[in-house]
């Protein structure tokens, strides 16, 4: 007996030596494991070596179990020995988007399985900064990625050769804009980039900004009296009209100071024609040729008070016409027509304010009537002309149709339909319209022996000479059948 209560208490002695010299872990009895797979967005295509990156939130700021582990070559990943809680965990690989999930749920002694990752891959747009020449690069300028939906832009810097690369972009529709000192971009770049495409050769011209400019004072005809408010804006001679790319996205309009004085600033050498106006005065205008970095001071314009041209538009049974245009045009420059226009009331009057004294042309122009034209209008400095009439014939005609797809016998949205007169000396003027479903209806034709020629978009032009309209007609049926280029 003894020896028995002896045996037993060394066995007791060591067993409690065991428990308290290797102590159980609890935690193990309550860890939990995760399970899932990491593709690319088709949700086929494993990842391998994704980076599986798990940490158990226990506050805002605190977190307090984590663990990374990378998927294999089938794209799975396990994480085991995971203390039971509620975790954030995220896929992440380079050259891909990272994604994450929150609020997983792990319990102890099961497995938590399938939660899967879908990464989308990065894409990126390059290509090469340049001066105008598209030879001399450009270092140093910043290049971004502008997503055009949300606004968002990823940025980039060409390097001493004018190379630059924008990475980690999303799909989407992109628009690429460029800075740089001294230099302006007057062109921006608008880029379809698909999911993992690298698009290159998106190069970017700049234009070194020129010292250039145009001042001067617009005053009353005095020459003294300053006119404040007064608007200039400018436009390019048609000999310069190659470096109008240049002034894309900037402004050609000022406006005078208290004193009458304006300035252009920043111009490039060209020939420049300069209109200056202001409301209850004509219009005067001036051409300009400007060197590089030079400042042209003293382009002054004195502005009379403005006249008017007026009248009314009527059928030949004396009913008013109104909403049609009235357009005047003046001659000032033999490649600058001055215009202004307006649209007859209910009552078919019109006032055209603020011209100029000088030799005006002025038209009437109708969707339902025939376009009438009076020339040779003289008006004076301050003059207010009354009297310039026109009288429409009631009795027009119409000319209308279908366009289609010579194949297929669809209609063709949008094809483009002009009718003219057959003789050239004809003084009747042309007139244009849109199919709409393949539709299209052309009225306010006076009588006369036409041509009619119509065409659309990757579509031959198809015409039809001597369709003959008389007084009141209403031709209709008047077809196409266009082919493809």
């Amino acid at each position: 007996m003894r020896l028995f209560i002896k045996y037993f208490s060394l066995i007791t002695f060591f067993i409690l030596s065991i428990i308290f010299y290797f102590p159980i872990n609890c935690s193990y009895a309550e860890s939990g494991f995760i399970s899932g797979r990491v593709t690319k967005s088709n949700g086929e295509t494993p990842i391998a070596g994704a980076t599986i990156t798990i940490f158990q939130i226990v506050s805002e700021d605190e977190e307090e179990w984590g663990d990374i582990v990378t998927t294999d070559s089938n794209g799975d990943y396990v994480i085991g020995s995971i203390p039971s809680g509620i975790y954030e965990i995220t896929a992440s690989l380079s050259g891909f988007k990272d994604s994450t999930k929150s609020n997983i749920s792990v319990s102890s002694s099961k497995i938590t399985p399938n939660i899967d990752f879908s990464l989308l891959c990065f894409g990126s747009i390059s290509g090469k900064v340049t001066e105008d020449d598209g030879a001399t690069p450009i270092d140093s300028t910043d290049v971004s990625a502008i997503d055009i939906k949300t606004g968002h832009g990823v940025p980039s810097t060409s390097e001493a050769n004018g190379e630059y690369i924008i990475n980690k972009l999303l799909p989407g529709n992109y628009t690429i804009m460029a800075t740089a000192d001294s230099y302006s971009f007057p062109t921006m770049e608008e880029v379809d980039l698909l999911e993992g495409e690298d698009i290159q050769n998106v190069n970017i011209k700049a234009y070194e900004v020129s010292q250039s400019s145009i001042s001067g004072k617009v005053t009353e005809n005095d020459g003294v009296t300053p006119i404040s408010g007064a608007n200039l804006f400018f436009s390019l001679h048609p000999q310069d009209i190659g470096i109008i790319e240049k002034y894309l996205g900037k402004n050609p309009e000022v406006i005078t100071g208290l004193d009458g004085t304006y300035i252009f600033e920043n111009l490039y050498p060209a020939t420049y024609v300069v209109e200056a106006n202001a409301q209850n005065y004509g219009t005067e205008v001036r051409s300009i040729a400007v060197p590089l970095n030079t400042a042209i001071g003293n382009i002054d314009f004195s502005l009379s008070l403005g006249g008017s041209i007026s009248g009314t538009v009527l059928l030949d049974d004396s009913s008013p016409v109104g909403g049609s245009r009235i357009i005047c045009v003046k001659m000032e420059v033999p490649w600058q027509p001055l215009s202004k226009e307006v649209i007859t009331d209910s009552n078919g009057v019109y006032t055209i304010p603020d011209l100029s004294g000088g030799t005006y042309t002025v038209q009437v122009v109708s969707e339902d009537y025939p376009t009438k034209t009076i020339e040779n209008v003289n008006l004076n400095s301050g003059e207010n002309k009354q009297g310039v009439n026109f009288i429409l014939s009631s009795s027009v005609a119409s000319i209308s149709g279908k366009v289609v797809d010579a194949v297929t016998r669809r209609p063709i949205n949008y094809a483009f339909i002009l009718i003219y007169p057959l003789d050239p000396e004809s003084t009747i003027e042309p007139k244009d319209t849109l199919t709409s479903d393949g539709f299209y209806l052309v009225g306010g034709l006076e009588a006369e022996t036409y041509s009619i020629m119509a065409g659309a978009v990757g579509y031959q032009e198809s015409t039809i000479n001597g369709v003959v309209v008389t007084s009141g007609s209403a031709l209709e049926n008047i077809d196409f059948a266009l082919i493809k280029q």
